[in-house]
């Protein structure tokens, strides 16, 4: 790990100096396990309000299989081919304002099918 933070290039001393902070911050916030558990609901609420929105499900099942980073279908006409372009025209879509969300677009198949999808992150 530390070698690649050693070429030329990358003489930035911030990352490093401030590591202690930042395992002081994390402890602040109550641990991981505490964030790990807020993160894991923020992606449940949102998997339950976009699944609801959209008609579509969470392509993962269950919340311990998707974590804090579930992967759903956007809503398509019936017989839309997505490609990457498709993908890229909604992520700036979605980046925008108001929006300003950051989200991973993906093109998954389903039943040999491919649909657009998003990875909450």
């Amino acid at each position: 790990y530390e070698r690649e933070f050693r070429y030329t290039g990358l003489f930035e001393a911030s990352g490093w100096t401030s590591v202690i902070q930042a395992f002081e911050f994390v402890d602040f916030l109550g641990g991981w396990k505490l964030i790990r558990s807020y993160c894991n609901n923020l992606a449940q609420e949102a998997v339950a309000y976009l699944s609801q929105k959209w008609g579509t499900e969470v392509v993962q099942g269950r919340p311990e299989k998707y974590g804090s980073m579930p992967i759903i279908p956007l809503p398509t006409n019936p017989g839309y081919v997505p490609d990457n372009s498709a993908a890229v025209k909604v992520m700036g879509y979605l980046m925008s304002p108001p929006h300003f969300i950051t989200a991973f677009l993906l093109v998954e198949e389903f039943g040999g099918e491919p649909k657009l999808c998003i990875r909450l992150t």
